[in-house]
């Protein structure tokens, strides 16, 4: 009993009969099926004559006795391999079968072309002592057979349902619009895929319907060349020459198409929100809301302060009053602080030493001013052959300068 065999009408011989296990008469002898439809009537072209005839409803007995012969039927398949092996056979062996009532046991097998197998034939028979067939089968039987995964990632339809093979040609791609390469049209046996028959009727009935491509066709902008065909979507593809004398390619519905060939305006759009005001307006308030609520969060954020700024350690001046400090202008009549710092004085109170900025001449001190500290300088006059020039120099608030301390 196969996974996807063929359908065969057996006459039911006035048993009431339930769907499950049955025993059958075929023209190889007594087999093991399953029973799918209960009795109907059938037209008398879809029944195989002569008509067989169901000879029972399985029993357990013959469901032991089927699961027995599945394990001979694998023990032959390692003799077999065995036996082709020490013949040197340029075969591949794939499936084993015995018959019901023992009589027959079939072994299926792939090869590139024609093989010599009478030696093996003779062992078989010696050994297993009944009937021998080799039979050769091709590539989509042996997938049929062993099943597999397509490149779909679903379980091959061949081994799944199909109970016959369709004829493939590559013709049928073409008209799909599909890749000719073999490798994306192919299955895992080597052959076009059988799926490619299944959409076939489809493309056959719009084509008839779709004009030729590199005709010259009518549309509602003008006369163009068909350039291409979507089946699918039911376009098509068309080079337009407009009436500024311009050149586009745009994309029609096919019914536009046959209605500017009838002299007719196109159709025209549907809108999808089409009698459902409420719901537009409604989807238009709430979009509004979300952008006003996203628009608040992230005016919050920017004012909110981060943790830590904006606050001073204690013995720290602000940065404004730092900026303050070191911009304060400089006072020319500020006299300079005398006395030198009282030893273990350190520094002034506050940690830092504060420093000013003064405007003084770039020119050597005056003679007589016998070098005190308090005494005021006099103010030096310019003269253009001097070329005198100022400099600004930075000078602690606090204890004596180095050019004034000796």
């Amino acid at each position: 009993m196969k996974k996807a065999g063929k359908v065969y009408f057996f006459d039911p011989d006035g048993q009431e009969l339930e769907q499950g296990l049955v025993v059958v008469d075929t023209a190889n002898g007594a087999a093991f099926g399953e029973l799918v439809m209960t009795g109907r009537e059938v037209p008398d072209e879809q029944v195989v004559q002569p008509l067989r005839k169901v000879l029972r409803q399985a029993t357990q007995e013959d469901i032991e006795k089927r699961e027995a012969q599945i394990k001979k039927q694998e023990e032959a398949m390692k003799i077999c391999e065995e036996k082709i092996a020490a013949h040197q056979l340029d075969m591949k062996l794939v499936n084993v079968e015995l018959a019901f009532d023992n009589s027959k046991l079939t072994f299926y097998f792939t090869a590139d072309g024609r093989v010599d197998f009478r030696e093996l034939v003779k062992e078989l028979a010696h050994i297993f002592r009944t009937r021998i067939e080799l039979r050769q089968i091709g590539v989509r039987d042996e997938t049929k057979m062993l099943g597999g995964i397509g490149a779909c990632g679903r379980p091959c339809c061949c081994a799944l349902y199909m109970n016959e093979f369709a004829p493939v040609s590559i013709k049928m791609a073409k008209e799909q619009n599909l890749s000719l390469n073999p490798t994306k049209i192919s299955g895992i046996c080597g052959r076009l895929m059988c799926c490619l028959k299944y959409e076939e009727d489809y493309y056959e009935e719009v084509h008839k319907e779709m004009p030729k491509v590199g005709k010259e066709i009518k549309t509602p902008d003008g006369s163009g060349i068909l350039l291409e065909n979507n089946v699918l979507k039911k376009t098509c593809r068309v080079r337009v020459s407009l009436p500024d004398g311009t050149v586009d390619i745009r994309s029609y519905p096919l019914e536009d198409i046959k209605r500017a060939e009838q002299g007719l305006p196109p159709l025209k759009k549907q809108d999808p929100l089409e009698g459902f005001g409420s719901l537009r307006s409604d989807m238009a308030t709430a979009s509004q809301t979300q952008q006003d609520r996203s628009q608040r969060s992230s005016g919050a954020k920017k004012k909110r302060p981060q943790q830590g700024q904006g606050q001073n350690k204690p013995g720290q001046k602000s940065g404004q009053e730092k900026q303050g400090q070191k911009e304060r202008p400089a006072d020319p009549n500020r006299k300079k602080q005398s006395g030198a710092p009282k030893k273990g004085s350190g520094q002034p109170k506050g940690g830092q030493d504060k420093e000013t900025v003064r405007l003084r001449p770039a020119q050597e001190k005056p003679k007589g001013s016998g070098g005190h500290r308090n005494s005021r300088r006099r103010r030096p006059q310019h003269s253009q052959k001097s070329g005198a020039q100022e400099t600004v120099r930075l000078v602690p608030a606090s204890g004596k300068r180095n050019d004034d301390s000796k």
